[in-house]
């Protein structure tokens, strides 16, 4: 038996592993003007196939293992009649479909020859659709192949047999020579064996995957359903771009190679860009006239790290491509084989992105007596991610440019804008060529205009009065309505407003006022509330401090910030560790009670201004030592403004407060209610963490506002109770990822609320974005777009901007950003940064948090910069995972970890909250990711709980999620599912079960993937229903 060639093997696998398929099509169309000879095109046809052995060739299998089966002529005649013998009728309104349906017939090239040649007939001439699987044939076989029907179909209308020489060699010839000359792995001093090695050194650390701005998350398998846009590259450009390539000594392939890396590095690509490029592999003379699949796949790796000029990356890339071509005969398979990257059915391996160059000829496809022309057919096919087609034209005249892309990933828009930005990115690099790449404009000067108009909110004026200058006004026009609630008292803002001022007045007198520091330590209550409020009109800025902490950290802050005053009670007095000099103000002394009593109540410090501090926050800090936000008046009222205007609050709207002081969330609770008329609410202290109790505060106290951190919200919307809020006009939600799933849920329990995502860092005065949830796709909810006057860039690492739909790190501008971090002028000097195109002075907040914008100027939350998760490789999302988990209506709310209990095993878990009333099956669950995600992103265990563990804040508490347990594996079945006897150690389709590991899927290369037929055709014989996709999904035998 003849074998297949190493490039054929893969091919088949594919189509043993997926079916026939149109993704490995190619075609030629033409229309044929004139009188056409049928029986004559009917019999060259035949004599091209006859002529080339590979046209003739199906290719069965004995046992799962391919060979080529030559058809003797007569055979390979009668297989090509049938689409020929007769030309179909079609309209020319029809002719697209037409042409369309025929190049994306497949081809079962285990028993249909390779070549299917079709003749359709419009109202006034032919047209002809060649198709050739691409296990026969590649991109330089379509010139033999019209050569030879030409001088075919030349003869036979004049009723003579092709006079053509002998071919020296058939393909055959090739896959045994193929074999023969690259040797054996096993020989160091074979030709396989030192390519090997070269490519395993070039190729080790390179990316798995890379990160491109897709618009979708990757299925679990690949489609193949794919789209094409067109561009082209000017003369003027073509003609800078030879020149450039010519001076630095490389070729217009190796330029246009340099900057697509560029171009995809600007898109979130990284500085380590594999890219694929296929090679003639015609590497004998005898192979030139020869049709066959003999072209071969290179993985070129571009370095862009240390910011190089293009210059200086040509240069790289000249090296890379030459080394490259120097090993060009590993064929691809075994080269997938012997890298052995993350297997996945998800995408390529090594590479997801293309480049095909080819040179544009003045050949053309002519017959004698016809009038041909080309006929271009989109077959909405796509083998990878993206491919970049490059046709050079001759002269410099200009490159024709394609862009195909899998339609599963990508939107038409964002490739299009790709081919726009790689057209406008090779203009930018041919004119400063001596300049750092990252520098080059990818966005053209309106695309650049634009993405920076969708950067900023709208603008409004500034207020020139701080914030208890504000609410003064309001205490002014509201005296009897209701201001403060809680369980004990019901103060009015005539009452509220007095006990506000009566303590700013005791503050005063003990040295607060502007810049002036003041701890405030106490529960949950209307003291609480009255303290904060009292320290700001006294001229100070409070700093939150929870009785609750550990002493160590309460010890710090009270050191740190340097307070002026400590406000507190007397059963709480001792177990503060406050500093030795600190004076304390405990609101419950008899003395100090009696102070109040008797005291006029103070007015806002005169001397108190926009730009004074508000309040001091602290928040976590990378080093374990918490650092102090300071925020002023300015950035609070811009914020508390914003949300009055965005929202219709008035005097009939209650707002819950149960968000812990030293949160900032908690800071609009606190104020806004005040500044807008509204009541304040306040829930009793540690009641926050009981949904139960929450639900029983909105309906007793007819709340029309609260907050919720998704993670309580979703163990609120699973409480019965939830459904009795039906007071409720609005949910804010903050401080995670707000998944649609949960969004959907809350919509079901609350059909009546609003449900508001909003997002923003303690640095910039709570939040800086916000958008309603009204049924998103995906599986998170935007963080919307800017409040008014702040800046929301999405950068890249040289805080440029980069385009719609790229991942960048968001960085934040305007009024509301933070003086700083109190006596931390270095942290604060990294963290916020000059701006870059802002007016002098102005500073960025560098969030560290990655988002990309819409297309409708909605922000989308990716993930942390610091916080990058990869399991083997691959990056996980885990937002992606906990959402489609919270697809199922069983569930209520979900979590997932990447855990390493066993040091060097890191186990992706997952947890789910069952629904009220349900039991959710967890295998099902697992089963339902295995279809929605890629194997590496379906955990190893999934966990049910009956409620996720929360932290003060309400936040996901990670740590406290509960590690797996594994079960000790059960004894080995002694039959397989067909119940016949099974022996692990007998039979290649059994293994002992085992303990649950990391799954991985196999690749679909040839080497393992026809083992895998192998092994199926194996099991068949034993009467065991396998398929060979059904073996590579299945877990990996360790």
């Amino acid at each position: 038996m003849i074998p297949l060639s190493f490039a054929q093997s893969r091919l088949w696998f594919l189509h043993r592993l997926d079916g026939p398929s149109a993704t490995y099509n190619l075609f030629i169309v033409v229309r044929l003007g004139g009188e056409l000879d049928g029986e004559a095109l009917r019999l060259a046809v035949g004599d091209v196939v006859v002529r080339h052995e590979s046209l003739r060739t199906v290719y069965p299998d004995a046992d799962g293992l391919p060979h080529q089966h030559i058809l003797d002529a007569d055979a390979a005649r009668a297989a090509c009649d049938p689409h020929l013998a007769e030309a179909t009728e079609v309209a020319e309104a029809d002719l697209e479909a037409a042409l369309r349906a025929r190049v994306t017939q497949p081809i079962d090239i285990i028993e249909e020859i390779p070549l299917r040649a079709q003749l359709l007939r419009t109202e006034t001439d032919h047209v002809l659709a060649l198709t050739l699987h691409h296990i026969a044939g590649d991109e330089w076989s379509m010139r033999p192949l019209v050569d030879d029907l030409r001088a075919a179909y030349t003869a036979r209308v004049t009723g003579t047999d092709p006079d053509w020489q002998p071919l020296p060699v058939d393909y055959a010839d090739y896959a045994l020579w193929q074999r023969d000359v690259l040797g054996e792995l096993t020989d160091p001093a074979s030709q396989v064996a030192r390519q090997a090695a070269f490519w395993e050194r070039t190729l080790a650390g390179s990316p798995d995957e890379l990160a491109l701005p897709y618009d979708r998350p990757r299925p679990a398998e690949e489609t193949h359903e794919g789209a094409t846009v067109t561009f082209a590259v000017d003369p003027a450009v073509h003609a800078e771009l030879r020149s450039l390539a010519a001076r630095n000594g490389t070729s217009v392939f190796m330029a246009v190679q340099a900057a697509l890396a560029v171009l995809l590095s600007a898109h979130g690509a990284g500085t380590d860009i594999p890219l694929g490029t296929p090679v003639a592999g015609r590497t004998d003379e005898k192979f030139d006239d020869l049709i066959g699949f003999f072209v071969n796949t290179l993985v070129l790796r571009t370095d862009l790290s240390g910011r190089p000029t293009f210059h200086e990356l040509l240069a790289r890339v000249r090296d890379t491509d030459l080394a490259a071509f120097d090993h060009a005969d590993l064929p691809f398979e075994q080269l997938v084989d012997i890298v052995a990257p993350e297997r996945t059915l998800a995408r390529n391996p090594l590479f997801q992105v293309l480049l095909v160059f080819q040179n544009v000829t003045d050949d053309t496809f002519a017959l004698p007596g016809l009038d041909v022309t080309p006929v271009s057919a989109d077959p909405g096919v796509a083998k990878l991610d993206l491919q970049v087609t490059l046709a050079e034209r001759p002269d410099g005249g200009g490159i024709n440019g394609m862009l195909i892309y899998q339609t599963s990933l990508f939107d038409r828009a964002t490739v299009q804008a790709l081919a726009d930005r790689y057209v406008t990115l090779l203009a930018a690099l041919v004119a400063r060529p001596e300049l750092p790449v990252h520098r080059a404009a990818v966005l053209s000067a309106p695309q650049r205009a634009h993405v920076l108009a969708a950067s900023t909110g709208e603008e409004r004026p500034l207020s020139e009065q701080p914030l208890p200058v504000l609410l003064a006004e309001r205490y002014a026009t509201e005296t009897d309505a209701p201001a403060l609630i809680d369980d004990d008292s019901t103060l009015s803002y005539e009452e509220f407003d007095r006990r506000v001022g009566r303590l700013a007045a005791l503050l005063r007198d003990r040295g607060v006022g502007p810049e002036a520091r003041v701890a405030v330590a106490l529960p949950r209550g209307a003291d609480l509330v009255v303290a904060l409020h009292a320290v700001q009109r006294a001229g100070g800025a409070y700093v939150p401090v929870d009785p609750e902490y550990p002493a160590e950290r309460v010890a710090h802050m009270l050191t740190d910030a340097e307070p002026r005053l400590l406000i507190t009670l007397t059963a709480l007095r001792e177990k503060l560790p406050a500093p030795d000099g600190l004076a304390v103000l405990e609101l419950d002394a008899p003395d100090v009670r009696a102070e109040q009593d008797t005291a006029a109540p103070a007015g806002v410090h005169p001397g108190l201004r926009p730009e004074h501090a508000a309040y001091v926050l602290y928040t976590s800090g990378s080093t374990g030592r918490p650092k102090a936000v300071v925020i002023t008046h300015t950035a609070l009222v811009n914020r508390l403004r914003w949300m009055a205007g965005h929202f219709p609050f008035g005097p009939e709207d209650r707002v819950l407060q149960k968000t812990p002081a030293g949160f900032d969330v908690s800071v609009w609770e606190f104020f806004l209610p005040m500044l807008t008329g509204s009541a304040l609410v306040v829930l009793p202290d540690g009641a926050h963490r009981d949904p139960a109790e929450v639900a029983d505060a909105i309906v007793r106290h007819a709340v029309t506002t609260v907050h919720f951190v998704p993670s309580m919200l979703a163990a609120f919307a699973a409480e019965p109770r939830a459904a009795d809020c039906t007071g409720l006009r609005r949910i804010i939600a903050s401080g995670e990822a707000l998944s649609t799933a949960l969004a959907r849920t809350v919509c079901d329990v609350l059909p009546g609320v609003s449900l508001h995502n909003l997002y923003g860092p303690t640095e910039a005065a709570i939040d800086v974005t916000a958008w309603e949830a009204t049924g998103e796709p995906g599986g998170s909810v935007p963080i919307g777009r800017p409040v008014h006057n702040t800046g929301t860039y999405v950068l890249d690492a040289g805080l440029r901007p980069v385009p719609d739909g790229v991942t960048g790190e968001l960085y934040l501008s305007g009024p509301q950003l933070a003086r700083g971090y109190h006596g931390r002028p270095a942290l604060t000097a990294d963290r916020f940064v000059a701006h870059p195109f802002g007016a002098p002075g102005e500073r960025l907040y560098r969030t560290g948090d990655l988002v990309r914008r819409r297309a409708d100027g909605a922000l989308v939350y990716i993930g942390r910069t610091d916080g990058q998760l990869k399991l083997r490789g691959l990056r996980v999302e885990l937002g992606e995972i906990e959402a489609v988990i919270a697809e199922d209506p069983q569930v209520a709310a979900s979590a997932v970890v990447l855990r390493e209990d066993t040091p060097g095993r890191p186990v992706l878990t997952g947890y789910l909250v069952p629904a009220t009333g349900a039991s959710p099956d967890t295998g099902q669950i697992t089963e339902h990711l295995a279809r929605r995600l890629p194997d590496h992103m379906v955990p190893t265990a999934l966990i049910a709980l009956d409620a996720l563990p929360l932290t003060p804040s309400g936040k996901l508490d990670r740590a406290a999620l509960p590690a797996p347990t594994w079960r000790p594996p059960p004894p080995p079945s002694p039959r397989a599912a067909s119940g016949k006897p099974c022996s692990p150690h007998s039979s290649p389709n059994c293994s002992a079960s085992r303990t649950p590991e990391p799954r991985t899927a196999s690749s679909p290369s040839a080497g393992t993937g026809i083992l895998s037929i192998q092994l199926v055709a194996r099991a068949r014989k034993a009467g065991m229903a396998l398929t060979p996709p059904g073996v590579l999904r299945a877990e990996d035998p360790g």
